[in-house]
C-alpha cells in the first residue's frame, strides 16, 4: 500500500463519518424538541383531566340538588291539587284526578 491509498481511504471514512454525523445531529435535536413538546402537552393534558372531574363532580352535585328541588316541588304542587280538589268539592263540583290532571 502506498501512502495516498492510506491517505485517501482516511478521507474516504471521515468523509462518511462527516455525512453520517450531520444527520444523526439533527435528528438528536429533532427527537429531544418532540420530547420536551410531548411532556407539556402530557402535563395539560393531565391539568385537563383533573378540571374535568371537578367540573363532573360539580355537575353530579348540582343534579342531586336539582332533583331534589323537583322532588320538593311536586309535593307542593301535589298538595295544591289536593286543596284545590277539597275546594271544589265543598263547592258541589267533583273533579277526578283524571280530570285534575288534563287542565294542567
Amino acid at each position: 500500500m502506498n501512502e495516498w491509498t492510506v491517505v485517501t481511504s482516511l478521507s474516504v471514512i471521515v468523509g462518511l463519518a462527516a455525512a453520517l454525523a450531520g444527520p444523526v445531529v439533527k435528528l438528536n435535536g429533532t427527537i429531544s424538541r418532540l420530547s420536551a413538546i410531548l411532556e407539556h402537552v402530557l402535563a395539560q393534558l393531565s391539568k385537563l383531566e383533573r378540571e374535568d372531574e371537578k367540573l363532573r363532580a360539580k355537575g353530579e352535585e348540582l343534579q342531586r340538588m336539582m332533583n331534589t328541588r323537583m322532588d320538593g316541588q311536586d309535593q307542593r304542587l301535589h298538595r295544591c291539587e289536593n286543596r284545590l280538589a277539597l275546594l271544589e268539592q265543598r263547592k258541589g263540583a267533583h273533579y277526578d284526578s283524571d280530570q285534575l290532571e288534563g287542565t294542567l
